[in-house]
């Protein structure tokens, strides 16, 4: 019976690393697009998330079902739920990576001109997912805390692109 379970643990793992790869693709794609002006990168990102939705719901059944064949132990539960509120993280940052596809079919703004905090900013959440993924399959509790270190460069990150967004429409409202 508990052999099954690792089974079943092992094709999670695997399945949370693919849904990883996903968002990272996506948040690729969407900054590239976003860098670029290419909306065929947008549309890649688009396809990514929704790809990303499709993951999540293949590994909610999966968890349900190792749930309900396994009677897991109470860190079993840990481990499952656990797993639930990543997919539920990274289908959030797939629907982000695909709002930022979107946002270039609707905007003037020269994103060009942040391209070293927009890419810096996408190379540490890509940075976040991948150690995400990894420290819950290894249950690695120091490169979580490194992670949650990472949150905080990519909130710095994201509020230098909004002031420089904010300054460039400042001064282009003066001249």
């Amino acid at each position: 019976m508990r052999n099954n379970f690792n089974l079943q643990l092992n094709e999670l793992h695997e399945d949370l690393k693919k849904m990883g790869t996903l968002c990272e693709d996506c948040i690729t794609f969407a900054t590239q697009s976003l860098l670029l002006g290419d909306t065929e990168l947008g549309e890649r990102a688009i396809q990514a998330e929704k790809q990303t939705d499709i993951m999540e719901k293949e590994i909610q059944n999966l968890c349900m079902r190792i749930l309900l064949q396994q009677q897991p132990v109470a860190s079993d539960l840990r481990t499952i739920s656990a797993a639930i509120k990543v997919i539920t993280d990274m289908e959030r940052i797939g629907d982000q990576g695909s709002d930022i596809a979107e946002l270039i079919k609707k905007t003037q703004i020269p994103f060009e001109a942040f391209n070293s905090h927009i890419a810096a900013m996408a190379d540490c959440i890509i940075r976040m997912v991948t150690g995400s993924v990894e420290s819950f399959i290894k249950q690695d509790v120091k490169l979580a805390k490194q992670i949650a270190d990472l949150d905080d460069q990519a909130d710095d990150l994201f509020i230098q692109i909004k002031n420089d967004i904010l300054d460039m429409m400042f001064w282009k409202n003066k001249a």
